[in-house]
């Protein structure tokens, strides 16, 4: 029972930093995206 809350904290805390890691990347690419559909536009 203790070991699967462990793996279960670990999930948690590895998959918030994926999002974390995901939202950094998507704030960097959002200006080239705005740049790109001015540009379309």
């Amino acid at each position: 029972m203790p070991t699967r809350s462990i793996g279960t904290i670990g999930f948690t805390r590895s998959s918030f930093r994926t999002l974390q890691r995901g939202n950094a990347v998507l704030d960097a690419l959002r200006p080239l995206v705005n740049v790109r559909r001015g540009v379309d536009l």
